[in-house]
């Protein structure tokens, strides 16, 4: 059996915790495949206001050959796409179908090009400067997480109290909610 390492990185270190926490939810016997680089990974032209995602993958042969392959994986949205199809049974990229898999594409983005850059890189006097604050904008986006539990919880067994909704898309969790 080949032997696999997975070793996720970012530009903003701290911004590795939502990828810890999907990788978690997976279990141990995936889990024990990845390492999180705490080093920053390098910026190219984008600069340090772009937070950057990296994941390299080894696959080493077991038969004695002494061989080995690297794939490299860029982005949030591939990144979380790869660690939530490691296992299917667990649903964590929805039902299969392409409808709960484009959901999920969707709030991985939202949360990539909503919150993700104001958490990790734009300062307060650049979000004062812009009249925006980061309450403002926390707020909204939990504003519509909220509107999207209690619809999704509507559509999947109607009629259900806004306060038993429980995920973003369909009716488990998936890595929209773990993220």
């Amino acid at each position: 059996m080949a032997s696999v390492t997975r070793t996720v990185q970012s530009s903003h270190p701290t911004a590795l915790l939502p990828l810890k926490a999907l990788v978690a939810v997976t279990g141990p016997s995936s889990s024990s495949s990845f390492t999180f680089n705490p080093e920053p990974l390098k910026c190219d032209s984008s600069g340090p206001n772009v937070v950057k995602y990296e994941l390299v993958t080894v696959t080493t042969s077991a038969f004695g050959t002494n061989t080995s392959s690297t794939s490299k994986i860029t982005g949030l949205s591939a990144i979380v796409r790869h660690i939530a199809t490691l296992i299917p049974q667990l649903g964590l990229y929805g039902d299969g179908s392409d409808v709960q898999s484009a959901t999920i594409d969707g709030w991985v983005e939202s949360l990539s090009s909503g919150l993700i850059e104001i958490a990790y890189v734009v300062t307060e006097d650049r979000l004062k400067s812009n009249e925006i604050t980061f309450a403002t904008i926390v707020k909204d986006f939990a504003g519509t997480v909220e509107d999207q539990l209690v619809k999704n919880a509507a559509a999947v067994a109607p009629p259900v109290p806004p306060s038993s909704s429980s995920s973003l898309v369909g009716s488990g969790i998936t890595a929209a909610d773990v993220l």
